[in-house]
């Protein structure tokens, strides 16, 4: 159900703005509509990096959606692995143990030819 509603409001952005512009537009613009649909959320998440339990520094996720649903925001025309790579490392930076498994098995069957053949069917073919 969260994924879901986080999708279609990545979806709803993407289908107002197109693929026009820059990362921190997209964000500002999920962020309001993840609260229009009063759904908790954080921008710029910390993240900490650790190497064999020692904290080393830190990242960020991009949105966090109630604790459980980590946005990774790319304005480019495909994702690439290291992308999704990104998404599991704050996984589990993050310590989302219950949707970590789960998230991992979508990102690992995603296709970047499908995600976008699915903005493009959302969108009406544009």
């Amino acid at each position: 159900a969260l994924a879901s509603q986080g999708i279609d409001a990545a979806l709803q952005v993407h289908r107002e703005l197109g693929p026009a512009f820059v990362e921190s537009v997209y964000e500002n613009a999920l962020c309001y509509e993840l609260s229009l649909r009063h759904l908790p959320h954080r921008r710029q998440v910390v993240v900490p990096v650790r190497y064999k339990g020692l904290l080393v520094g830190e990242g960020r996720a991009d949105v966090l959606v109630d604790g459980l649903l980590v946005v990774e925001l790319k304005a480019l025309p495909a994702v690439a692995p290291v992308h999704l790579a990104r998404v599991k490392q704050r996984l589990r930076a993050l310590d989302i143990d219950s949707a970590t498994r789960r998230a991992r098995t979508i990102m690992e069957q995603a296709d970047p030819v499908r995600i976008a053949a699915l903005l493009d069917d959302y969108n009406g073919g544009v």
